[in-house]
């Protein structure tokens, strides 16, 4: 046997490994993504047996073929937030219009977990966004109420959450 052969065996044997380890690395972070996610669900959804079965590509759900919009936006959010527990970066969850398709129960419960879910946080609601939802953040102290709104052609900036919370998109 050269040192060739045996350099070459035990290469492979090496790449073997690694192949084992970085299998079993993404099975195990699959499994804590999971766990941490059906936790986050049950949590927000808690008038409903909603629990994600397994990670393949796409989320499956346990006995279950489909969900209400709500629902679903739900469940993203709550797995996209175990996404960022599992991340060594720290960057803002920007979401637009989250509640939008929701019910008033379960957007207050979204509202409610949201926060908790992220870091830092940038939502942008539309008016008929604040019942229900925004309005859940108004007991919290740090967060920042910015109204953008055109007008005469500029877009203007208000701050301040009594702004924001009286102002109302006339419809037309």
């Amino acid at each position: 046997m050269t040192d060739t052969y045996s350099f070459t065996k035990k290469a492979e044997k090496v790449i073997g490994y690694i192949k084992i380890i970085r299998e079993n690395t993404l099975r195990n972070l699959k499994e804590n993504i999971l766990e941490t996610a059906n936790k986050k669900i049950k949590r927000i959804i808690s008038n409903d047996s909603i629990e994600i079965e397994k990670i393949d590509g796409d989320l499956l759900l346990k006995g279950r073929k489909g969900l209400s919009e709500g629902q679903t936006l739900a469940v993203a959010y709550a797995y996209i937030g175990s996404l960022f527990e599992h991340s060594e970066l720290e960057f803002p969850f920007v979401v637009d219009s989250p509640a939008a398709s929701m019910d008033l129960e379960v957007r207050r419960e979204v509202a409610s977990v949201l926060p908790r879910l992220f870091q830092q946080l940038i939502i942008f609601v539309t008016s008929g966004e604040v019942a229900g939802f925004a309005e859940s953040f108004y007991t919290l102290d740090d967060v920042r109420y910015l109204t953008i709104e055109e007008r005469d052609n500029a877009v203007q900036c208000t701050e301040g959450q009594d702004y924001f919370s009286q102002f109302q998109v006339e419809e037309g």
